[in-house]
């Protein structure tokens, strides 16, 4: 299958997303963007699931995204409920994310 990076530059170009505005929207260090896209760093599974909120991808697309990077949605992980949630209404703020996160962090939810 296709690799992460050409993934992610594929799809900012279907949806016509800026490299630098996805950096922006996707809430990653510069340096850690660059290393994932270029293969040189693995992503964590929120990596990619910002990412997949940062280029504004639909849920099929996001689990695709996951596939490239070696991962899966599961229902029983909180964290991908969240995203998913957020793909399927269409609320694609990754700070509106984080704090959806690191909520679920403060109430012990797994």
């Amino acid at each position: 299958g296709e690799n992460l990076g050409p993934m992610v530059s594929r799809f900012a170009g279907e949806k016509s997303i800026a490299m630098d505005e996805l950096l922006r929207r996707s809430n990653l260090s510069p340096a850690r963007f660059h290393r994932i896209l270029s293969g040189e760093e693995a992503p964590e599974k929120k990596d990619v699931l910002e990412l997949s909120l940062g280029l504004r991808l639909t849920v099929q697309e996001a689990g695709s995204l996951l596939s490239a990077a070696g991962y899966r949605y599961s229902a029983s992980d909180v964290t991908d409920v969240i995203t998913w949630y957020l793909l399927t209404h269409h609320l694609y703020n990754c700070v509106q994310a984080e704090a959806l996160y690191f909520a679920r962090a403060d109430y012990g939810m797994q």
